[in-house]
């Protein structure tokens, strides 16, 4: 609740937000990990929380992420990741970290536990289980975090970072870290809607664990089909993905782009 009671405030009351949205971004996400971090060094907090922003202003779609959350738009009816989820096991997030003297160990995890979490009485969650249920290979800082971009997470910022006591140091390490390892920075983009978007599908990690974009934008397109509004889809896409053994926060939101879809769900709606 602390970052997204203040993002919106934040980005909003902005001097910059209209004429420089990615500066306005930028400096809203570094004042919030700023006042989390305060807040987590009085209160002992190790919390961390992943953040997406998604704007819309006329044609221009506008993305700013840290973390593992997704969004996946629908253009034509084909799947199209539009933000890319910041882990360590990303090139270019591993050499960011390992140039501040952190470390990325890689792991291998058989995801067995999901089958106790899995609604094995549907018949269509029995044949996504041989899916769902697989090795996966998982990256962490320093043998610890799996995102490599986040807000808190104090533990790897500035003086807590070298004063943690538990960090399993790999052999030939010097013991000395040179910056950050994980950061606040968002990445920033802008994409010009056309006429083949249809909708957008905005989710944290806990749905694409089981659910893959091509899947949920299926999923999704269908339901719309059937005449379900886009809260309606939304909330029926994060049932699936926790029927389906996600055991991690499944926050979902649904965002139609195409103007047909949006006045058939206003129609909808008034017809209430």
């Amino acid at each position: 609740m602390f970052s997204n009671q203040r993002l919106v405030s934040y980005l909003c009351a902005h001097d910059s937000f209209m004429t420089d949205t990615r500066l306005a971004c930028e400096e809203c996400f570094a004042r919030i990990d700023e006042e989390f971090l305060v807040k987590a060094k009085e209160e002992s907090l190790g919390d961390g929380t992943t953040a997406a922003v998604v704007l819309i202003r006329g044609n221009r779609l506008i993305t700013a992420n840290i973390g593992d959350c997704r969004a996946v738009a629908s253009i034509g009816g084909e799947a199209l990741d539009i933000i890319e989820e910041q882990t360590p096991g990303r090139p270019d997030e591993r050499e960011r970290i390992e140039a501040q003297g952190g470390w990325v160990k890689e792991e291998r995890e058989l995801q067995l536990s999901k089958l106790h979490s899995m609604d094995l009485s549907d018949p269509e969650i029995q044949q996504r289980a041989e899916r769902v249920v697989k090795w996966v290979t998982i990256y962490r800082v320093n043998g610890e975090l799996a995102v490599s971009r986040a807000i808190g997470d104090i533990d790897y910022k500035g003086e807590a970072l070298s004063k943690y006591e538990y960090w399993a140091f790999p052999e030939g390490h010097d013991r000395e870290f040179r910056g950050d390892l994980v950061i606040s920075v968002p990445e920033y983009q802008e994409i010009e809607i056309t006429p083949e978007f249809d909708f957008l599908v905005l989710a944290c990690d806990g749905l694409w664990d089981t659910i893959k974009s091509k899947e949920a934008v299926k999923y999704v397109s269908e339901r719309l089909n059937e005449g379900y509004s886009a809260k309606q889809a939304s909330q029926s896409l994060a049932n699936l993905a926790i029927r389906s053994g996600s055991s991690d926060n499944v926050s979902v939101i649904v965002v139609l782009l195409n103007t047909e879809q949006v006045s058939t769900a206003i129609d909808a709606y008034f017809k209430k």
